[in-house]
């Protein structure tokens, strides 16, 4: 429309074709180089809000977004520089604290991310991603109480908010109430099936309360959904143990540990199956990895201590065994028994 206007009037005005071409060439040009610098801006997030920035400095959203592509860099110094700007700009600016808050969260400072998430409810009370992030920490304080009350607080706000469901039945299972922690998970699902860790996180209380069939089913979409979870695969596995298919819980395992090479209870879990097979040298593999990987967990000692047993290295079974008791481990009293005999101490 500019464009189209600037050459009717140029063309009542400038009657020397020649000038007339050179004019709008240059109007071409200008335009041109204009709009390319416009579009550099605008396809570059983080160049738009810096640009923004440096021309409104006195605006409080820029600081805010540009804040936003600084944590997304990983820059938390950065981010949180712009944050403070834009809540001095604005102290009742609710975005800024909650992305603030967000940013104390990331760097494990659970503290001060709470105290963001309260001043961002206390602005704005429908706030439904403050109650989540806030419940989330409260969850790993311990506080589930608390946790659950924010988790009930967005749902409120957001029935269709398939997070707020998922995370509060994470927080029922963490209680032990199994039927509410099926039924909200349950509900997290129906509101958004393509979800990996829901099903997940349903294949464990299911894996809890011992049905199996559906805890192998939920890994299974789980996996389905997300193929590079080893967590899914080594519980897969595990529930395969429990129902005597080894060979699938081999399988699982194995999975497990292509995707995580240092999954230490994946070689653990794996190295038991060999063990119950008689495999004891690929057995003693398994822990000597596991007890590489994670040197303080005192379960794969006494797991390897059972196969130096098997192999008749009784001196080394007895250093795994007190090197379990060294780690707060429990040992069966009646393999204690065995070995002393066995050893002939």
């Amino acid at each position: 429309g500019f464009f189209l206007s600037a050459v009717s009037g140029l063309s009542i005005w400038v009657k020397n074709s020649r000038t007339l071409l050179g004019i709008l060439l240059c109007l071409i040009v200008v335009l041109a180089v204009g709009g390319f610098r416009r579009n550099k801006v605008w396809k570059d997030g983080f160049a738009l809000w810096n640009d923004t920035v440096e021309k409104s400095p006195h605006k409080a959203r820029p600081y805010n977004n540009r804040g936003i592509f600084y944590g997304q860099q990983g820059d938390f110094s950065q981010a949180m520089r712009d944050f403070n700007m834009a809540i001095r700009i604005k102290p009742n600016y609710a975005e800024a604290y909650y992305n603030r808050g967000k940013t104390f969260h990331q760097q494990g400072d659970f503290f001060q991310a709470i105290a963001d998430y309260n001043i961002t409810i206390a602005i704005n009370p429908s706030y439904v991603f403050a109650y989540l992030n806030r419940g989330v920490l409260y969850e790993k304080e311990g506080k589930l109480a608390q946790a659950i009350a924010d988790y009930n607080k967005a749902i409120a706000i957001n029935p269709n908010s398939q997070q707020a469901y998922g995370n509060r039945g994470n927080a029922y299972f963490a209680l032990g109430n199994f039927i509410q922690a099926i039924s909200d998970q349950s509900k997290a699902i129906e509101i958004d099936p393509n979800i990996a860790g829901n099903y997940y996180n349903r294949g464990l209380i299911y894996d809890k309360q011992g049905n199996f069939i559906q805890a192998v089913s939920d890994y299974s979409k789980a996996l389905k959904l997300n193929s590079n979870n080893a967590e899914a695969y080594n519980n897969r596995g595990n529930v395969a143990a429990k129902s005597n298919d080894l060979t699938q819980a081999i399988s699982d395992y194995n999975k497990a540990i292509d995707l995580n090479p240092d999954f230490a209870l994946a070689y653990n879990n794996r190295g038991f199956i060999f063990a119950t097979q008689g495999n004891f040298k690929q057995a003693m593999l398994d822990y000597d990895k596991a007890i590489a990987v994670n040197p303080n967990f005192a379960e794969f000692y006494g797991n390897r201590a059972v196969v130096y047993y098997k192999l008749k290295e009784y001196h080394k079974a007895w250093t795994d065994v007190n090197r379990t008791e060294v780690l707060k481990g429990n040992i069966d009293p009646e393999f204690i028994k065995v070995l002393k005999k066995a050893a002939g101490t």
